[in-house]
């Protein structure tokens, strides 16, 4: 299973709730966890029905987390 984002098939546009604004997809939110939580989900990675994506606002920085769902 892939996440079409990951891998460039597919981009997401999102807008803020908070202000309107454009958010941008800034990757994986594990990637943002600690150095061995990409590994620890590999482990169950057949289960896995969606990629967490966060996305930051390009106006007032709130954030927000996504799921994509994996194919």
């Amino acid at each position: 299973m892939i996440c079409h984002v990951c891998n460039g098939f597919n981009q997401i546009d999102f807008f803020c709730e908070e202000c309107g604004g454009k958010m941008n997809d800034m990757g994986k939110r594990m990637d943002y966890e600690d150095k061995y939580s990409a590994y620890l989900t590999d482990l169950y990675e057949d289960n896995v029905l969606e990629c967490e994506h966060l996305l930051v606002c390009t106006s007032c920085f709130r954030d927000r987390v996504v799921g994509i769902r994996v194919e």
